[in-house]
């Protein structure tokens, strides 16, 4: 334990060194950190070797920004279609990592491999955005997630001496135990999705509990500015959003300006490329990252389904750091039950199926519910009633008619992406 708090105080502060320097600086020490990771990944990933080697490519040739977007971009669906393990340093020792998954919304989910340095790294990166914010290690936090253990975790001897008090509650439950649970808590930082923290707007306008946090942490969706307005006013705080992804985290934050994004040079290389070329400042384009921190299992030119603008203002924070403005990539809508009750798409993101490629569900009206399946050769009537028992309950036992259809592909929206959950009234 004081091994990993110590690195991720080294990181912290590699972090901090560089948060006021001239963005030539930033584009310079970035190029150095892209430079090892791609002749690492060239070296020890079987993906990226074979890639490069495919595309007449090797690392000695990476002379200037130019060299490096002549890389091929890393697909979703190239994650999907290879072997895990060919994005893997080879002769990784599996019981000393750890995985996990995205949600799947932009298709199968992928999986993610993660080592103590790059979980160093994030921890830092959070700690650094937040602390911006002036949130600190002894403020109570609540995150609001979909994903809990099965095994409460015991506390720490630092959470026993008032740190890292993090305590989660599940998102798939009403409203009003979601907010007689924080009530309880008293927490100093909420921490979860917008479409959450907009669900649980209206459920305080109308009086079900007493929540008072001092700051407002959204991740993981689009935030529209309405919601925004109607979320602040309800919990009487500010609320601040980040950017980032199962895939790479970290990547920028808001700070009290809400300028937009502060990308942090230590976090990833963001590109922004319009019909495949970069996009001028303050022109809209497809968000191309490469994280900076994983050298288990890199994602190098990651092709990430965002869009984005790199802005050219300068935040009156003081902070020299590039800002993304608009990024505009999927936003899970809620699905609206029969009593009136709203349930965010979060609730049911991660669901997992044997017997299923992939799934889409679709909300007709009310009461009825379209999943839209991509069988496996083990697709039965077990799996059948295995959808409707979890959407039975994600959806607290309401009457709905769980229309089941089989499909050989899914609808993508207009810009290509699956989103998983859509209601069509």
């Amino acid at each position: 334990m004081i091994a990993d708090i110590l690195r991720s105080v080294h990181c912290l502060n590699r972090i901090r060194a560089k948060e006021r320097a001239s963005l030539e600086t930033l584009s310079a020490y970035q190029f150095e950190r892209m430079k090892s990771l791609v002749g690492h990944a060239y070296e020890r990933v079987p993906y990226y070797r074979h890639a490069y080697g495919k595309a007449g490519l090797h690392p000695s040739m990476i002379r200037s920004w130019d060299d490096f977007r002549r890389l091929p971009m890393l697909t979703k669906q190239d994650r999907r279609s290879n072997p895990a393990d060919d994005f893997l340093v080879s002769g990784t020792d599996k019981a000393r990592v750890w995985t996990s998954q995205t949600t799947g919304s932009s298709g199968i989910p992928i999986t993610v491999w993660r080592d103590a340095e790059s979980a160093a790294w994030d921890r830092a990166l959070m700690n650094y955005g937040f602390g911006k914010l002036g949130i600190r290690p002894y403020h109570r936090f609540c995150q609001i997630s979909a994903i809990l253990s099965e095994k409460p975790a015991r506390p720490g001897p630092f959470a026993k001496l008032g740190f890292k008090r993090t305590h989660i509650v599940s998102l798939r439950q009403p409203d009003e135990i979601i907010l007689r649970e924080m009530e309880a808590l008293k927490p100093d930082v909420v921490y979860t999705f917008p479409s959450v923290l907009l669900r649980l707007s209206e459920a305080l306008k109308r009086g079900k509990a007493s929540v008072s946090p001092r700051w407002l942490i959204a991740q993981g969706e689009v935030l529209p500015d309405s919601w925004r307005s109607t979320i602040e006013e309800a919990f009487g705080a500010p609320l601040y959003h980040t950017y980032g992804a199962t895939e790479i985290a970290r990547i920028g934050f808001e700070c009290r300006w809400h300028q937009g994004y502060h990308l942090i040079p230590d976090a990833a290389v963001v590109e922004v490329l319009k019909d495949g070329r970069p996009a001028a400042p303050d022109e809209e384009g497809d968000l191309v990252i490469t994280g900076l921190n994983s050298r288990l299992s890199p994602f190098i030119r990651y092709q990430i389904g965002d869009r984005g603008i790199l802005s050219r203002a300068v935040c009156p924070c003081g902070l020299t750091l590039p800002l993304l403005k608009n990024v505009v990539g999927r936003s899970d809508d809620f699905l609206v039950l029969p009593s009136g009750r709203k349930v965010s798409a979060r609730a049911v993101t991660h669901m997992r199926f044997d017997g299923i490629l992939q799934y889409k569900i679709v909300q007709k009206s009310p009461a009825h519910l379209q999943v839209l399946v991509i069988p496996s050769e083990t697709f039965g009537e077990n799996t059948a009633a295995e959808i409707r028992k979890v959407l039975d309950g994600a959806f607290f036992g309401e009457p709905l008619e769980i229309e089941i259809l089989k499909t050989e592909s899914l609808p993508v929206s207009r810009t290509g992406k699956l989103q998983l959950v859509m209601r069509e009234f």
